[in-house]
């Protein structure tokens, strides 16, 4: 009754582990154990050498919600725009940083229907619209742009010339909207 325990909550007698036994079925299958170990650290091995590398760059902007004259300090409206105001600006500003329109701009200034040698300027902005990841950081007016490649240059080229190309579009919109409401006036 000495080699048992008694297991309080079965009431079931519990016989102890046998070191020796374990170590015997080990030495006795050792080669089968180093084996399959050989063979499994290869595979894997094998499997990790042919995944291709990958690289993400990113670049950051910040971008201004525009102020109009009644978000402007001591006007009668002005703190009134809300918090759901700014949360929908932004939202709408991250996803215009992967429209189409934005894409196209960077597959023109990176030529890169050379690059993927890939006739269609579509085809080529849908390719590198899913390697474009956009982001807004925290509650801040920052946006962080990252780019994930198989070439570490082509990473940083694109997330940089996202910002640009979003910026540039940004700009020539706000451009429009001025000149039309001056020729309505």
């Amino acid at each position: 009754m000495a080699d048992y325990a008694v297991n309080p909550v079965f009431g079931e007698a519990e016989k102890p582990i046998d070191y020796k036994y374990y170590f015997f079925l080990f030495k006795k299958n050792f080669y089968i154990v180093l084996t399959f170990f050989i063979i499994t650290v290869t595979l894997a091995t094998i499997y990790v050498a042919k995944i291709p590398d990958r690289f993400t760059a990113a670049s950051q902007i910040m971008i201004e919600q525009p102020r109009g004259e009644w978000q402007t300090k001591g006007h009668p409206g002005w703190g009134l725009e809300g918090e759901s105001y700014n949360r929908e600006y932004y939202k709408t500003q991250l996803e215009m940083i992967r429209h189409p329109s934005v894409m196209r701009t960077v597959v023109d200034e990176l030529n890169l229907k050379d690059y993927f040698e890939i006739e269609s300027e579509d085809r080529v902005a849908n390719m590198i619209r899913g390697m474009i990841w956009a982001e807004q950081i925290g509650e801040t007016r920052l946006f962080r742009i990252r780019a994930t490649t198989t070439d570490p240059k082509l990473s940083a080229n694109l997330a940089n010339a996202v910002g640009r190309a979003y910026i540039a579009q940004h700009f020539e919109t706000s451009l429009y909207y001025r000149k039309e409401v001056l020729a309505w006036l």
